[in-house]
């Protein structure tokens, strides 16, 4: 058999020259799974290496991530017309990210795959441009990442929706968020809750998480409470929300976003009822400026995810852990109950 090239086994092995070439000198920069990967592929097409060629070469180190500028990716794919790269997590999320890029020394640059002509074409453009790490945020199937060659990032994830992205993810806690406001209610000796769990659209992983865990506040607490059944619709559908409120008349509502709470001020479908106690299962920094008080309820931080998911490549690339992990894991911020005004609608 003749002398076999760094091409020929990245042709077989599925990846750029550029990895292998890598992988064989065992760098740093490309995850320890993938090295093995290729190193084997290697072996069993019976790949040398060239002596002199690898004598030129000096061990990859790890990445100096104090050198100011690091570039990182931010990445959606979001379509054209909504190209804002907050459309789907919120200015205070990519604001976060920002703030915590800039204390940390690098530098966010966000990208909408919807752009670019190809996944490999963007994968050529994060190589030549010397970018460090990818945030994935808002990414709706696996396919549209296909050719991309992610064995010299570190790389993490906030998307919520179904796509299974094989890396780390960073979200808040949906279903925690019901449970605490759920606990809150029932301290307040409310027997009647009526959950609104929201319904993005496209849906999105919260929301299952979400009603699944008002179904099992409702098994766990049989009997002790009278079941409403969760609204799961549009969380914009106001009409089809207050219909809901009108027909099962809660004693407490505890309302998924500030849409909720201001559609039920103006409309204030409880008539001539005493109107209801209210708790919000997410309250955000844009909510705060718009209502004039502390609304009672879970205060879920956009700008903390942005913030973690930077701190998290910070420490992937200080590790020289790149490229997909051996391992699955996920990051869940955990829930914050904010003391506040639960019955806001007699303020």
């Amino acid at each position: 058999m003749g002398h076999v090239s760094v091409r020929e086994v990245a042709r077989v092995a599925g990846y750029s020259p550029a990895t292998v070439s890598r992988a064989l000198r065992r760098d740093p920069r490309i995850a320890a799974a993938t090295r093995d990967r290729i190193q084997e592929e290697a072996r069993r097409l019976g790949y040398r290496p060239n002596a002199l060629l690898s004598a030129l070469h000096r061990p990859g180190r790890r990445l100096n991530t104090r050198q100011r500028d690091v570039p990182l990716a931010f990445v959606t794919d979001v379509p054209e017309g909504l190209s804002s790269p907050g459309h789907f997590y919120g200015d205070t999320f990519y604001g976060g990210a920002l703030r915590a890029a800039g204390e940390r020394g690098f530098r966010v640059e966000h990208f909408n795959l919807a752009r670019f002509p190809s996944a490999r074409f963007f994968s050529r453009v994060l190589y030549q441009r010397g970018f460090r790490g990818v945030i994935i945020a808002s990414i709706r199937r696996e396919t549209e990442l296909t050719g991309i060659d992610w064995g010299p990032y570190a790389v993490v994830t906030v998307n919520r929706e179904f796509a299974r992205l094989p890396f780390l993810r960073i979200r808040h806690d949906p279903a925690a968020a019901v449970r605490l406001a759920w606990a809150k209610a029932r301290e307040a000796g409310l027997r009647r809750i009526a959950v609104a769990c929201g319904r993005h659209f496209p849906r999105i992983e919260d929301d299952v998480d979400r009603l699944s865990a008002v179904l099992g506040c409702l098994h766990l607490e049989e009997g002790e409470v009278e079941a409403v059944p969760p609204f799961g619709g549009p969380v914009p559908d106001l009409d089809v929300f207050l219909r809901w409120v009108r027909r099962h008349r809660p004693d407490g509502v505890i309302g998924f976003a500030a849409h909720h709470y201001h559609a039920l001020k103006e409309a204030r479908p409880w008539g001539r009822r005493c109107p209801p106690a209210y708790y919000q299962l997410h309250i955000s920094e844009r909510d705060d400026s718009d209502l004039g008080f502390p609304l009672a309820g879970i205060w879920l931080s956009d700008a903390m995810v942005g913030e973690v998911a930077v701190d998290m490549i910070d420490r992937l690339l200080r590790a020289g852990e790149l490229g997909p992990p051996r391992q699955l894991q996920e990051v869940l911020i955990p829930s914050t109950w904010r003391e506040g005004v639960s019955r806001p609608f007699d303020v």
